[in-house]
């Protein structure tokens, strides 16, 4: 079963018969680290990064204004 290999950034994406797609993680997008074939990327983000490092709120942190609405209400068009 051959596929078309691609790179998107820090993902792989393969492409099989069928249009069915792989997509992988082959760097982590807050730091340099590369990632081996067959290492698990959920432990690498789980033990070396936090929520800060994707640009979120501190774990345990409630973000000032975060009840505030997303949209201003006004008039139609």
């Amino acid at each position: 079963m051959s596929a078309e290999v691609s790179a998107r950034g820090v993902l792989e994406v393969r492409t099989y018969e069928r249009s069915q797609q792989s997509i992988r993680l082959v760097s982590c997008p807050f730091c340099t680290h590369d990632f081996d074939p067959h290492e698990p990327r959920w432990k690498h983000l789980l033990d070396e990064h936090d929520p800060e490092d994707a640009g979120l709120t501190p774990a345990g942190e409630i973000a000032p204004g975060h009840d505030a609405p997303l949209f201003e209400r006004g008039g139609g068009l």
